[in-house]
């Protein structure tokens, strides 16, 4: 039976042209696909072994200043914007402190892959900073910035990966959409910026301007986005009319919280800061042109404020804390002041 299906085989099968030709169709197509597959290996280990030099190169540049990784995710218009708005802007909001950027290959397209690889060269590198940018279509939240920082002396384990979401239009991103991303991602490389209190009124004051000009103008922020630059320009502007220098922002501070607190009705959590902040700006208008019914209303904010953090269990642990300490600050005074007049 075996002998004769291989006889019929070979009078029918092997002496046929059509089939011939199909498997030699087979044979041409399997070998261009073994031959695209190595040579997508081939790409894939040459651009891991460029990845590797490159960032052995970042590491050993011992040039002061931010080393800030820029790494491509598929949109090479948005990576180009990214460059575009630190090149130009970073440095209003990091008063002067060199940066240098550098390329970091491309990652992968799945989102964990990307932040492994992410991590890899940031550790790698020995770099600040590592961020891209993806745009999956023209929606208002098209556009995803994504960005892992070690500012405040962070590892890279510990870095959060942080996303910022805008707008995946072209023609949203504007000047004050740029500046706006610079300064967020200032923010990153130095957490100190959240607290002005931190740097002289006069370097905060030209932050507030920049602050108060984009949230004046239309820079397609999301919501979030602005809310943030909201609370860091009132935090700005506070500083800059409490320590004397400049009050021109106080009247818009007073508008933004009083509008905030309006929005968030009911929402007493979320009120919190705002009313801390308007209470505050309401005694420095106060204090430069006295009105008692701005003062009382600033009294008002604030007791709300110390109304709704009485029952805070952190904040009353921390309260005992300080207590404690003072108290024994108080008896080793006590007691050096017992030894220097009677000795021990």
């Amino acid at each position: 039976m075996i002998e004769q299906i291989t006889a019929w085989a070979d009078a029918h099968i092997a002496t046929s042209p059509e089939l011939a030709y199909v498997g030699a169709v087979a044979a041409v197509l399997a070998g261009l696909f073994v031959a695209w597959a190595a040579f997508g290996a081939l790409k894939a280990f040459v651009r891991s072994i460029v990845n590797v030099f490159a960032m052995r190169g970042v590491s050993k540049d011992k040039t002061p200043g931010f080393r800030i990784l820029l790494a491509s995710a598929g949109s090479g218009r948005a990576a180009r914007f990214v460059r575009r708005a630190l090149t130009e802007h970073l440095e209003r909001f990091s008063f002067g402190a060199p940066f240098r950027l550098c390329k970091a290959g491309r990652l992968p397209a799945d989102a964990v892959k990307a932040e492994r690889a992410a991590r890899s060269r940031l550790r790698r590198s020995d770099a600040d900073m590592i961020l891209w940018a993806e745009r999956s279509s023209g929606r208002p939240d098209g556009l995803k910035i994504r960005s892992i920082s070690r500012g405040g002396g962070l590892s890279v384990v510990d870095a959060p990966l942080k996303t910022s979401t805008a707008s995946g239009a072209h023609n949203r991103w504007s000047d004050d959409f740029a500046v706006a991303l610079a300064y967020q991602l200032a923010k990153e490389l130095q957490p100190a910026l959240s607290q002005p209190e931190s740097f002289r009124p006069e370097r905060v004051h030209e932050i507030a301007e920049e602050l108060n000009t984009l949230l004046k103008g239309d820079a397609g922020l999301s919501k979030d986005v602005r809310n943030e630059l909201e609370d860091d320009f009132c935090a700005a502007a506070l500083h800059v009319a409490e320590a004397g220098d400049d009050a021109s922002f106080v009247d818009t501070v007073i508008k933004y919280r009083r509008a905030f607190i309006a929005a968030t009705e009911g929402r007493t959590a979320e009120q919190v800061q705002a009313r801390l902040d308007l209470g505050r700006a309401l005694l420095a208008k106060a204090t430069r042109g006295f009105d008692p019914s701005l003062v009382r209303e600033a009294m008002t904010e604030l007791e709300l404020v110390a109304a709704s953090m009485r029952g805070d269990l952190s904040i009353r642990r921390a309260t005992q804390a300080s207590n404690a300490v003072a108290r024994g600050q108080s008896l080793l005074e006590t007691r050096k002041r017992f030894q220097l007049n009677f000795g021990s």
